[in-house]
């Protein structure tokens, strides 16, 4: 596929580059406009998506920093999350999951399964399992390939204990589950 280049002042500029020049001046073109975390979730994985990392962190911290009712929630993170596993940047995941700590947003089980796959990925088995667990003791059972995904890394990677361990989390919550469920009626 073709990307279309327009001309800004004569530079060619990318249409990403465009909608978030756009965006960012909003405000300067006395539009009224609310803008909302849907917009801003839509730039910023937009900006992931098309390989824009340090653009996307930028309009984090502005929305961050925006007073009002515009505060980042889990949609804004996950697209920022998965760029961290896929580039093995760890530091910066580590900084993300603060913010979110601070910004009170909460892990949902779609997102410890992007981490634990991510950090599969990524081949960081250890820290997966660290989000396994914590899924595991907040009552999330991520999907049965997940489960398979980060048993099959530990025992690429010889660590038999962490394997044991994570089947037997996996092997507990099913069998709670099943007491759990109401019988069938005959």
């Amino acid at each position: 596929m073709k990307r279309k280049i327009t001309k800004i002042n004569g530079e060619e500029e990318s249409p990403i580059k465009l909608a978030v020049i756009v965006f960012l001046s909003m405000n300067y073109l006395l539009i009224i406009i609310l803008i909302d975390v849907l917009v801003y979730n839509t730039t910023i994985s937009s900006a992931v998506h098309h390989s824009r990392d340090e653009m996307a962190l930028r309009l984090l911290k502005r929305m961050e920093e925006e007073e009002g009712s515009c505060s980042p929630n889990i949609e804004t993170y996950a697209p920022l999350l998965k760029m961290c596993c896929q580039k093995k940047k760890m530091k910066l995941l580590g900084v993300l999951l603060h913010h979110m700590v601070r910004n009170d947003v909460s892990i949902d089980v779609a997102t410890y399964i992007l981490l634990i796959r991510g950090l599969c990925m990524s081949g960081k088995v250890e820290v997966a399992c660290l989000f396994f667990e914590e899924a595991m003791r907040k009552g999330m059972v991520p999907r049965d390939s997940t489960c398979k995904m980060l048993v099959e890394e530990l025992e690429k990677k010889g660590m038999g204990e962490a394997k044991l361990k994570i089947q037997s989390l996996v092997q507990s919550k099913v069998m709670m589950t099943k007491s759990q469920s109401p019988l069938p009626v005959a």
